[in-house]
């Protein structure tokens, strides 16, 4: 569930998107890392 391009009614609304999505990203964190050659990002 990507959070571009889109509006939210309340704070509420935007915190319930990034706690489902930080689950999936970290579960995908070599990928990540692979993607945005970020030196700071966790092994």
């Amino acid at each position: 569930m990507p959070l571009v391009n889109r509006c939210f009614d309340a704070p509420s609304d935007l915190e319930d998107v990034l706690e489902a999505r930080c689950p999936m990203l970290l579960f995908r964190q070599a990928e990540v890392k692979a993607l945005t050659h970020s030196h700071g990002w966790p092994a």
